[in-house]
């Protein structure tokens, strides 16, 4: 298992100072974390009528919106352009299909949002969604990290956790 160490990193957002002992890569897994688990709070809620159950689909809603958005713009850009400059043909397809499943976690939650929570489609759709996010956040953690860590040196991998923070609170403001 890899260790990552890196130096604190303070931001200052609208929430206040923040500091931050993680890299790009343990910020994006901590990320995955946050939303597998609450998919399972999720799936576990026998009636997705119920106030809990549509909460937490929202504030999932907006942890994936968040975290897609930043790390697109961040970590997947950065990468892309890297696959370039190095001609590495298999990074740039691991980039750019982390695009598309994002694009595709995106539409099928706006899907979830416009269903009706008593159809036994919306928890179909729940169940599919929780599959689709573990995937693609298993080869992203596995296979794209891996091409990450040979390209980046361990000095971007930490500023880009300070730009990724500072791009998913932007993102949380409305400016991106």
């Amino acid at each position: 298992m890899m260790r990552f160490h890196s130096p604190s990193i303070e931001i200052k957002s609208w929430r206040g100072p923040a500091t931050v002992k993680m890299t790009i890569y343990e910020l994006i897994k901590s990320d995955h974390e946050e939303i597998l688990s609450l998919c399972k709070k999720i799936l576990v809620e026998e009636d997705a009528l119920s106030g809990e159950s549509w909460s937490q689909f929202l504030e999932l809603k907006k942890l994936v919106s968040l975290h897609t958005k930043a790390e697109e713009i961040v970590f997947y850009n950065t990468l892309h352009d890297r696959s370039i400059e190095s001609q590495d043909d298999e990074l740039r397809f691991d980039v750019m299909e982390g695009f598309e499943e994002h694009h595709m976690i995106n539409l099928l939650l706006a899907e979830i949002s416009m269903l009706k929570r008593d159809s036994d489609r919306w928890m179909a759709k729940m169940r599919v969604l929780s599959e689709m996010l573990e995937h693609h956040m298993a080869k992203e953690e596995s296979s794209l990290f891996g091409s990450a860590q040979r390209d980046l040196e361990s000095g971007e991998a930490q500023s880009l956790a300070l730009e990724y923070l500072e791009e998913k609170d932007l993102v949380a403001r409305g400016f991106t």
